[in-house]
């Protein structure tokens, strides 16, 4: 079995060391005995998502994010497309905004990709830190770190999870994040799926038919940095 990865704009979208969320997958897919080919798409490039198992949207600058917004708009309908049809989306920090319908960048509103049904707002001071969430996706904690200005007022999807410590994205609510069939949307980076063994399991799952029994890895590296997170944000 292979795994094929659609990395957009890697070359712009990488700004908090998203690479590391393509490294936890592929290594997690070779320790399962699964393939991986990652197809690293630049500007300009059509995405062919048709041979895609997981799209994977990091963050950038705001002047990158307008620039890859932008150019996505060329295959928004085959992006929307391939979500509603079920494909696997995890889309990070700034990469979350350009799904939703609009999103603010150096003060200047714009369209976002529509995917997502989501206006993101945007406040005058950024929300950082470290962030814990109670998860229904995992069933237990997702953690990681925040930085971000942008929010939205209130959402219709099942969010990642509850905050439990942190800001998170929605302003009416402790919550943070958006699931949406098998997309995934959060300002959680740092990046995400090294600290997050379970959630990394769960979007192979989404792209895959593999058992659960395949996912019988050791986790004590990635224990021990949550755990130092979690004692440091509970303490």
């Amino acid at each position: 079995m292979t795994i094929n990865i659609a990395n957009i704009y890697p070359d712009i979208l990488n700004m908090y060391g998203d690479k590391g969320n393509i490294a936890a997958l592929c290594y997690r897919m070779n320790k399962m005995g699964i393939n991986s080919c990652v197809t690293d798409y630049a500007i300009g490039d059509k995405i062919d998502f048709e041979k895609t198992n997981i799209v994977y949207i990091g963050g950038g600058s705001e002047k990158d994010q307008v620039t890859a917004m932008k150019n996505l708009m060329q295959d928004s309908e085959s992006f929307k497309r391939y979500v509603e049809d079920g494909g696997c989306v995890l889309a990070v920090c700034s990469g979350y905004e350009i799904l939703g319908k609009s999103f603010y960048a150096d003060g200047k509103k714009y369209d976002g990709l529509g995917i997502l049904n989501l206006e993101f707002e945007s406040k005058k001071s950024r929300m950082i830190g470290e962030i814990i969430l109670e998860s229904p996706v995992t069933n237990g904690k997702i953690v990681g770190f925040e930085n971000h200005g942008g929010y939205v007022s209130d959402s219709e999807y099942e969010p990642l999870g509850n905050v439990i410590s942190g800001f998170g994205s929605c302003n009416s609510s402790k919550k943070e994040g958006v699931v949406y069939k098998k997309l995934i949307g959060t300002y959680i980076h740092g990046p995400l799926l090294p600290l997050n063994p379970d959630l990394t399991d769960h979007i192979i799952k989404l792209a895959s038919d593999i058992s659960d029994e395949d996912f019988k890895i050791n986790n004590s590296y990635e224990e021990m940095a949550r755990s130092y997170i979690l004692g440091k944000t509970q303490n």
